[in-house]
Formats: structure tokens, C-alpha cells, sequence
């Protein structure tokens, strides 16, 4: 009777093994939902899973700004709207916000551009500055991508009403392949009244301030904020 019940008991042990191998095995086995969730997610940038990153401009202003249609920032500062154009020098020659060329071929290959939303790996030189009022005083932020890194190097920040101001950019770090400084703006650039009246702006490239002040651009590349 007792060898009946233990032959039971190692049957009912046995089939619970069994049954748990299974369950774990259909578990581990299943195919995975790819997850949307990004790998780097915060104030001020946000990368996917393919490598790419896009600047959260909202978050970044607390709501105080946003991505126009035209690429430029479209900005709140107390009950006055204003817009931050962002444009671009490629070599001395001037875009809007993508430089490309022609190839044999006829295809356009883009060389250099101006978004919120940047590839460090695509091979196209890329940067953007969001401009954000913290407590009354302006503020910019400067991403440029590893490609700009590589192929424009040494990178000097100039700004100011009268464009006096200059620190080299230092490529710290916010995600694989993408850079940001942050600088306190000029206050004089703005007046007291009304946002949208302003002098001088920001410069971000391979230039110093005597370049500024020439009127062929001199061959160098950057980005400018007005």
C-alpha cells in the first residue's frame, strides 16, 4: 500500500517537472515584440534603436517651443510668439536647411543639413540650436553629430549682440554619436520689450569672429541662430 503511495507521489513529482520544463521552455522560446522603448530618452535628446536621434524641442522648453514646418523654432516668451530661423554655410556657401550636390549619376547627395533630428552614422554633416528663456535669462543648446566631428574637426561657438563672444565647442557627449553644449546667451541681443527685436545671433563652426565679419563667408562651414 505504502509503495503504491510513494509510486504515486514520484508520478505526480515527475509530471509537475515535466509540465514546469515545458511552461519555462514556451516562455524563453517565444518570439519577442521589439521593444519601441528608446535607449536614451531625456531632456535633451531621445535615441531609437536605429541609431538615430531627434532633439525633443518640447520637453527641452517645457512646452515653450516647437519644430515649425519650416525647420525653424516657433517660440513663446511670456505672451509674445517669435521664430529662431536656423540656417547653414557649407564651404562658404550658404543653405537654407540642406546643402546638396549632383552626382554623375544626377542623384542628389546631401552633404550637409539642419533638423532636429540627427544620424551620426549617414555621413552628412549635421547640427541644431534650440534657444530656451530660463528664468528671464536666454540659453542655447548646440548638437552637432559625430559627422561633424570627423569631417569639419575644431569648432569654435561665437555669439553675442555685437558676435564679441567665443569658446571653443566641447564635444561632450550625450548619446553615440552626438554632442551638445550649452551657453548662456547674450541678454543684450534682445530687447527689454519685445523678443523679436534682436541684434547679432550664434555661430557654430570652423570659424573665428574676424570671419563673422566677412561678407563671403570665407570657405568655412557652420550653423547660425538669429
Amino acid at each position: 500500500m505504502f509503495e503504491d503511495y510513494d509510486k504515486k507521489k514520484i508520478g505526480l513529482v515527475v509530471l509537475s517537472a515535466v509540465f514546469l520544463i515545458i511552461v519555462l521552455f514556451l516562455i524563453f522560446s517565444s518570439p519577442k515584440e521589439v521593444s519601441n522603448i528608446p535607449v536614451i530618452a531625456n531632456k535633451y535628446a531621445v535615441q531609437l534603436e536605429d541609431e538615430q536621434f531627434y532633439i525633443p524641442v518640447d520637453n527641452l522648453t517645457e512646452d515653450k517651443g516647437y519644430v515649425g514646418n519650416t525647420g525653424d523654432i516657433q517660440y513663446m516668451h511670456g505672451s509674445t510668439w517669435t521664430s529662431f530661423h536656423i540656417s547653414g554655410i557649407y564651404r562658404g556657401e550658404q543653405f537654407s536647411k540642406a546643402y546638396y550636390v549632383r552626382d554623375e549619376n544626377g542623384d542628389y547627395d546631401v552633404l550637409m543639413a539642419i533638423g532636429s533630428g540627427l544620424n551620426p552614422n549617414d555621413g552628412i554633416i549635421q547640427g541644431y540650436i534650440v534657444e530656451n528663456f530660463e528664468n528671464n535669462t536666454p540659453y542655447a543648446y548646440i548638437y552637432l553629430d559625430e559627422d561633424w566631428r570627423k569631417k569639419v574637426g575644431d569648432t569654435n561657438i561665437i555669439w553675442g549682440k555685437d558676435l564679441d563672444r567665443i569658446k571653443a565647442f566641447e564635444w561632450t557627449k550625450i548619446g553615440n554619436g552626438v554632442y551638445m553644449n550649452r551657453i548662456e546667451d547674450d541678454t543684450a541681443r534682445f530687447a527689454a520689450d519685445n523678443i523679436n527685436i534682436r541684434e547679432g545671433g550664434i555661430f557654430v563652426g570652423d570659424i573665428t569672429i574676424e570671419d563673422t565679419k566677412e561678407d563671403n563667408n570665407g570657405g568655412w562651414t557652420a550653423i547660425k541662430l538669429e
